[in-house]
């Protein structure tokens, strides 16, 4: 991911994603490109908000609905040790069979608490409600808890470690989420290092019921993020991965 800051408020990001299919292979599995915006310092306002502007272009084998814009606001939130994230994710597919849908919501968020200079753990949740239009029932949404542990060992590197898992029937089954990630830049912000807490649980309808095919990787937005001013950074991600299958 190549991540330039334009301006300490404003963020242009480009993502390279790989799966694992069914296959067992690892292949490209499409990209995504953002505009990531803030209003606010999170350290210094009692309450920050931003917005992310996103579009992915992902392979068919990959994603049902390959072409999506997808508009996030957010808002985050610092008090102490305690730091809450809440995004509000809107999608509308332009190409797959979710097109005539409309637009879909998928909320996430975290909250999390510095016990140790060293060790941070988090509650994230991660949600698709399904097309507004036609919301159907909480048990035919799909929402996600995962409860993980941050380790911020380097300015450089970010470690995530969680088991996460289903609470609706259209999300049974579990699985294990780890983020490794090495920063490239030529400065790294002391309050966004490790922060990035990403992940999003992606499956695909395959022969009756969803076969864990891979965990697609998403973001939960933090406005701190776009608070280092000038230069860009390279950043290298990361291993999600699945022990159970979603029935």
């Amino acid at each position: 991911m190549q991540s330039p800051y334009l301006t300490p408020h404003l963020e242009l990001g480009q993502y390279f994603a790989t799966a694992q299919f069914l296959t067992g292979q690892y292949q490209y599995a499409g990209s995504r490109t953002k505009v990531h915006f803030g209003l606010g310092d999170p350290q210094t306002w009692p309450l920050a908000f931003g917005g992310n502007i996103e579009v992915a272009y992902m392979r068919r084998k990959a994603e049902e609905n390959p072409l999506t814009l997808e508009v996030r606001p957010i808002v985050e939130a610092r008090l102490g040790h305690w730091w809450m994230v809440a995004d509000f994710a809107f999608e509308q597919p332009f190409s797959g069979p979710g097109t005539h849908a409309g637009v879909t919501f998928a909320p996430s968020g975290l909250l999390s608490y510095e016990l140790l200079p060293w060790l941070t753990p988090a509650l994230e949740y991660y949600g698709d409600l399904g097309p507004l239009r036609h919301l159907p029932g909480v048990q035919q949404q799909q929402h996600f808890l995962v409860p993980p542990l941050n380790l911020h060992l380097l300015p450089q590197l970010e470690v995530n470690v969680g088991v996460g898992f289903g609470v609706t029937r259209a999300s049974q089954g579990m699985f294990l989420k780890s983020i490794l990630g090495w920063t490239f830049s030529s400065s790294v912000p002391e309050r966004d290092r490790a922060r990035n807490v990403k992940a999003r649980a992606w499956a695909s309808r395959s022969a009756g019921s969803y076969q864990c095919i891979s965990l697609f990787v998403n973001d939960i937005e933090h406005i701190g993020a776009c608070h280092a001013v000038g230069g860009y950074m390279w950043t290298l991600y990361r291993s999600v991965s699945c022990f159970q299958r979603f029935t």
